[in-house]
């Protein structure tokens, strides 16, 4: 028979044998020819029937040219695809059966995946010169890598923030990130394990493992028990340098604590190698050390502070004891000791020892609490600038005894009129429901009140017990009048001048002796 004009050699073998079909992959391949696989396997099917075409030519003439029905197999270059064409039977070829194709499909290495029920619906309903897919293997998944999550920014700038009011304090640069033992740094997500796969030919595709994430772990930073977290060892402040975050519990600054540093709130401690200027505030949880002066600035420390200048207006408070040249016009509160070598028109109040013996050694003016006594050269001087001394009391204590007898006071005067309103029903001649109810309210509140009394007026009497001032003392080689002494609940003024002297309590009263 006249051969058709094809483009390609398996669309001529289609028409010359009755089956109507375009001259395009697209009448094969439900997408077209999509990768090299698909186009290496039509290839190889072109090449199928240009051999069969050539057969058929060489048979014109002679006896008919017969075949039987067949199964070309292509395959995906990573053996995840097969695809499948039937060419029928030519002229007194035989029909193949199912086993017979899935005897060819394992035949050419297919034995995995095969989906038999496309392949017996092709075979059944004669769909040749069709592409289908034969089988496809699983592809392995391979393992993800594993990740660090960072919670902190590894690189904090200074910001300026309004308060409520919409008001800008340019002190507060925010540049420090501060973080407590026990904070989260990182979480860290491990890798996942692979899925492995299978190929068509029955073969397992090993799957990759997951890499697992470099820590940024530095100095002071832990791994949590379980691996999952990267934990601070240690209260300070939070940087990262050198690919790894770590925690500095000292802060250090070069400079002085002025407008290009801006206010210090730390948790940890601070070195200052300057000076801290008047308007500015540095605080820290742990200890403070200000190799220069601190001049109208506050100073916070849960710790010890230490200053190698010295200290003129402002605010000094710490958690310990302060070392310092000068406290001058300054209002300091100390739970430790105090050691300076002057300590001139200030409001000082310490909960250990006050020590001026260095230098000049004076206390000069102002306001000195002392719970353990005070030591220095010289108190007062020759201006009489009247200086005022509190000794052998507790300042918390003391406290907590001026606050609860403002209480005692408020409670009695609550009781007090309480009594006149239960006077007052229980005067009345006639007294109902409501009447009565408010009288057994007001009896339980009267009840209530006087047994608050009780007990804080208990508790006020122990604390004067234990601020009477007895064994503690001040000591001074010189002393100018007037100074003002309080131990306990006496006060005493000293009006003259006196020398190697020693004030102390004793017998219920305040004596002065040799030192």
């Amino acid at each position: 028979p006249e051969e058709p004009e094809c483009r390609f050699a398996l669309t001529a073998l289609a028409r010359r044998l009755g089956f109507e079909t375009a001259d395009s992959p697209t009448a094969y391949f439900a997408d077209g020819v999509q990768t090299k696989d698909e186009e290496s396997f039509w290839t190889a099917l072109n090449s199928k029937a240009e051999s069969l075409l050539l057969m058929m030519r060489a048979a014109d003439g002679g006896d008919p040219f017969s075949a039987d029905m067949q199964l070309e197999i292509g395959l995906s270059h990573d053996w995840l695809k097969a695809w499948g064409l039937l060419l029928p039977p030519i002229g007194d070829g035989s029909a193949l059966t199912l086993g017979d194709l899935r005897r060819k499909t394992e035949a050419a290495g297919v034995c995995s995946g095969v989906d038999v029920d496309l392949l017996e619906k092709t075979l059944d309903e004669k769909a040749y010169f069709r592409v289908f897919q034969l089988a496809e293997g699983k592809a392995a998944v391979n393992g993800t890598d594993g990740r660090v999550e960072e919670l902190f920014p590894r690189e904090k700038r200074a910001t300026i923030e309004a308060d409520e009011k919409e008001i800008v304090d340019f002190k507060n640069l925010n540049w420090l990130q501060c973080v407590n033992k026990g904070d989260v740094i990182c979480n860290i997500f491990p890798p996942t394990q692979p899925e492995d796969g299978c190929d068509v030919g029955g073969n397992i595709i090993k799957g990759k493992t997951g890499l697992e994430p470099r820590l940024p772990r530095g100095k002071n930073i832990a791994l949590s028990e379980d691996g999952a977290k990267l934990v601070a060892e240690t209260d300070g402040q939070l940087a990262f340098a050198g690919n790894a975050f770590k925690i500095n519990p000292v802060v250090s600054i070069d400079g002085n604590i002025d407008s290009a540093v801006g206010n210090l709130d730390v948790v940890g401690s601070i070195n200052v190698k300057g000076n801290v200027l008047e308007g500015f505030t540095v605080r820290a949880t742990g200890d403070i050390q200000i190799f220069g002066s601190v001049v109208g600035a506050t100073v916070e420390a849960a710790g010890d502070i230490k200053i190698n200048g010295g200290v003129n207006g402002g605010t000094v408070s710490a958690g310990g004891s302060l070392i310092t040249k000068f406290i001058e016009n300054t209002n300091a509160e100390v739970t430790g000791a105090i050691t300076a070598e002057n300590i001139i028109n200030s409001s000082v109040v310490c909960g250990e020892k006050i020590t001026a013996v260095a230098g000049k050694g004076a206390i000069i003016g102002g306001s000195v609490t002392s719970f353990k006594g005070v030591e220095a050269k010289v108190i007062g001087s020759e201006r009489n600038l009247a200086t005022k001394m509190v000794v052998g009391c507790d300042p918390q204590l003391s406290q907590e005894r001026l606050a609860l007898k403002a209480e005692v006071a408020a409670l009695s005067k609550k009781a007090d009129e309480t009594r006149k309103s239960i006077r007052y029903l229980e005067g009345m001649e006639e007294t109902g429901p409501a009447q009565q109810q408010l009288l057994g309210k007001l009896r339980l509140d009267f009840s209530v009140t006087n047994m608050n009394i009780a007990k804080k007026t208990a508790r006020i009497q122990t604390l004067e017990e234990l601020l009477q001032g007895d064994g503690y003392q001040i000591v001074a080689s010189h002393i100018y009048p007037p100074l003002i002494v309080t131990m306990g609940t006496i006060t005493q003024h000293f009006l003259d001048e006196s020398r190697m002297s020693r004030i102390y309590k004793a017998d219920g009263d305040i004596h002065l002796g040799m030192k």
